[in-house]
């Protein structure tokens, strides 16, 4: 919980979890676990409101290479339309981003880079069935 004393009374500005790095400037970063990767997001103070805003991302970094058992298809678009490959059987591929936004944990979609230099997104359902990934909660 974080709060602001203005002199006279202290007001609640944003709940945050996990691994905040406060940057003394107005910035908040927040290192979250999403099971075998570390995701960042940034929150800036709103001085006119004196909260902590989201800073809404595209996607997340991962870079984490894994090793795959069976091969999936990968695809163009986040939708996973357009077949762009099928992935080989005992390939490493390396996970490049994330888009988690309004999505299931295991509907996340995960940009990914084939061992052939390939890129296309595939579902976090995909690559936890045919892989085994260093998971932890």
């Amino acid at each position: 919980m974080i709060y602001w004393f203005n002199g006279n009374e202290i007001i609640f500005m944003n709940h945050l979890s996990r691994w905040p790095e406060f940057k003394g400037n107005g910035i908040v970063y927040l290192n979250d676990w999403v099971g075998f990767w570390s995701c960042r997001d940034k929150y800036v103070l709103d001085y006119s409101e004196r909260k902590l805003k989201h800073v809404d991302q595209f996607a997340y970094f991962v870079g984490k290479q894994i090793k795959i058992e069976k091969g999936f298809k990968i695809y163009r678009e986040k939708e996973l339309v357009n077949e762009v490959a099928m992935l080989e059987d005992n390939s490493e591929i390396e996970l490049i981003l994330c888009d988690k936004v309004n999505r299931e944990f295991f509907e996340h979609r995960y940009l990914i880079k084939s061992q052939s230099g390939l890129l296309g997104w595939a579902n976090f359902k995909s690559i936890n069935e045919n892989s085994i990934l260093p998971m932890a909660d």
